[in-house]
């Protein structure tokens, strides 16, 4: 689900990049591979991201970008979410030790 969100994320960036008649520059980070770690890591990402997205927000609305600083703050919701939901897979595998969290359903 958060996959399908942050391909789209891209999309809308990229149609505002590409509108204001700049080019992508950004280079993806390497995924992680253990479970608790890996939610651990993708939470972090969430959190600099959003924080990231507030900057870019302030300078649009600098620029006079507002249409630009509207579509960062749609994104930032979905971020939020994606924190939300980490934030209680990282509390379930805490209350669950051993990894049971892979064995449900």
């Amino acid at each position: 689900m958060h996959a399908g969100e942050e391909l789209q994320h891209a999309i809308k960036i990229a149609k505002q990049i590409d509108y204001l008649g700049g080019m992508p520059c950004v280079t993806p980070k390497p995924v992680k591979t253990s479970t608790d770690r890996s939610f651990r890591a993708d939470l972090e990402n969430e959190r600099q991201t959003v924080g990231h997205y507030r900057e870019r927000i302030r300078q649009a609305e600098a620029m006079g970008e507002f249409a630009l600083s509207e579509t960062l703050r749609a994104i930032i919701v979905q971020e939020q979410e994606h924190e939300i939901d980490l934030a209680s897979a990282l509390a379930l595998t805490f209350r669950f030790p051993n990894n049971v969290m892979a064995r449900l359903p």
